[in-house]
């Protein structure tokens, strides 16, 4: 990149495909990786923009979002130094087209979390962001770190009650699927939510009765009552 920034581009072409040759050969989840492919096929599509190849810079880019598409981390990547960069909605398409790639919920929900992220934050498009950080938590009910984003999100806008639904409803699902352990969690946080929220004291504790009932979290449901 100093060579690029220097005007040095020849050089700093070498440098990338050496480095992309690098790259190509490592895992891209792996915790010690620190660029991935579709970063260096992104500097060297800005390169030949550079050099006003702009058919080879469109092919690059191509490749470095189709590159991307094919692991979260990789999509991660590119979506962080993307959003640093200010091409917001180039991290946008970034993690839409991991998203149309993607085949287990929990790489779904990986991703809907940073599209929500982008849309919030970089687009004021609050209300799609919503949508998709709801669509997440359905999607990995599991993730405390998903309810974190979708539970401030749903405050900041005023719409808790958006998020109380989706509880309401993850936890009916797990009572006809006789699943105790994960209704009592999620009636538990639907309390605290209805509680500190939306300020409803009787609602609260009538779900921390139905938790009691389920006999699963029972310490827990007999303290927040």
């Amino acid at each position: 990149q100093m060579a690029r920034e220097a005007g040095q581009r020849e050089k700093a072409e070498k440098s990338y495909r050496a480095l992309l040759l690098v790259v190509r050969r490592q895992d891209p989840g792996a915790p010690d990786v620190q660029v991935g492919a579709s970063e260096v096929l992104y500097e060297l599509s800005l390169l030949a923009h550079d050099n006003e190849d702009e058919a080879q810079a469109k092919e690059l880019l191509e490749t470095a979002l189709s590159t991307a598409a094919q692991h979260d981390a990789e999509a991660e990547r590119l979506k962080k130094d993307l959003v640093a960069r200010g091409e917001v909605e180039l991290a946008l398409t970034t993690i839409e087209k991991r998203l149309e790639a993607v085949d287990a919920p929990e790489s779904e929900a990986r991703m809907l979390s940073h599209k929500a992220q982008i849309l919030a934050e970089h687009q004021d498009r609050k209300d799609e962001a919503l949508a998709a950080i709801l669509q997440a938590v359905e999607l990995a009910p599991e993730t405390p770190q998903l309810h974190r984003r979708a539970r401030d999100l749903a405050h900041g806008m005023g719409q808790v009650s958006r998020y109380a639904e989706l509880l309401e409803n993850l936890a009916n699902g797990a009572r006809r699927k006789k699943d105790s352990p994960f209704a009592a969690s999620v009636l538990l946080r639907l309390g605290r939510v209805t509680e500190e929220d939306l300020g409803d004291l009787d609602a609260a504790s009538e779900l921390y009765q139905r938790v009691e009932k389920l006999g699963e979290r029972v310490v827990e449901a007999w303290q927040s009552l």
